[in-house]
């Protein structure tokens, strides 16, 4: 293991997976797809979020994301959310997602579009979402299982949608597929666009209290382009081998995030931080224990040191 620091964490993505998470109901209908498809093999799976996609899940020892390279709809990949157990309980989930400025959507209404094949979904089941956040929470929502439309047990590539109004005061768009449950769900094909008031929207207004900070979550969405990219899961992330060996050469290893291991390990911590007052950690996921057993001896490190 390695210790990363990075000075600007973006926290504001990973406020709106909690939003996702808290508004996934822990029980939704159930039932099976009216085509069943032959079972799907593994072999073609490449683990690994797919070029321009984030990711998020409450159980990193559980879920995987990537990209199918053998069964697709169009093109010559899918991307798939899996569940590596066949025990989960009905509040875990992993998503993939990209954040828009909404700023060219205001007033007008947005669907997310694609084609899910869903393989032994069950327990929750999956479905595409959308938010569209305001300065300060969300305004709009739609993930579809929490609107009696998840898509479970077994069935061939089906057209779906969420359909949400963006209104005038609308920062940012969040789009993405989700799996709450037990499951493969395959997504390929995606689309977003603008359409007129004959489309329905699905999904609801939200009135929540505000949960986000409003400066920091225009900033944020005002940064990103207006338009999504690779919803064809096509696009393959450029990652040089010069990327590799360069974070080989900075990366510093530690011995144990065990407490009462000593600090000799962690001395990299005090050069990085040096004289400064104000150190902030962040984690690359939400979920994962070993960021947190991390932080408890690195803070009792600087506070001891």
């Amino acid at each position: 293991m390695s210790i990363v620091i990075r000075c600007v964490h973006r926290a504001v993505r990973f406020a709106g997976f909690a939003l996702v998470l808290a508004l996934i109901p822990t029980a939704c209908k159930s039932g099976d797809g009216t085509t069943a498809p032959p079972a799907a093999p593994v072999a073609n799976l490449v683990s690994g979020l797919p070029s321009s996609w984030f990711g998020g899940t409450s159980r990193t020892d559980v879920y995987d994301v990537g990209l199918d390279l053998g069964l697709k709809r169009g093109g010559t990949r899918s991307a798939y959310l899996r569940s590596r157990s066949g025990t989960v309980d009905g509040s875990s989930f992993v998503s993939i997602g990209q954040s828009l400025s909404a700023v060219t959507y205001r007033n007008s209404r947005v669907r997310l579009s694609g084609y899910v094949r869903a393989d032994s979904l069950r327990a929750v089941g999956a479905g595409l979402w959308m938010r569209v956040d305001g300065p300060t929470g969300v305004l709009r929502f739609d993930n579809m299982i929490g609107f009696g439309r998840a898509i479970v047990g077994t069935s061939d590539w089906v057209l779906y949608s969420v359909v949400l109004d963006v209104p005038d005061n609308a920062v940012g768009v969040t789009i993405g597929a989700l799996l709450s449950g037990v499951g493969t769900a395959r997504v390929d094909d995606m689309r977003f666009e603008v359409v007129d008031g004959t489309v329905a929207t699905t999904g609801r207004s939200t009135a929540s209290a505000p949960t986000l900070d409003s400066t920091a979550t225009t900033n944020f969405y005002a940064r990103l382009p207006s338009r999504p990219a690779n919803l064809d899961f096509e696009a393959v992330a450029p990652f040089a081998s010069s990327t590799t060996a360069w974070l080989n050469s900075v990366a510093k290893p530690f011995s144990t995030d065990a407490l009462g291991s000593g600090f000799d390990d962690l001395a990299e911590i005090g050069l990085i931080v040096s004289n400064a007052r104000v150190v902030a950690f962040g984690e690359a996921t939400h979920g994962t224990r070993e960021f947190f057993r991390m932080k408890h001896p690195a803070f009792k490190y600087l506070v001891e040191r």
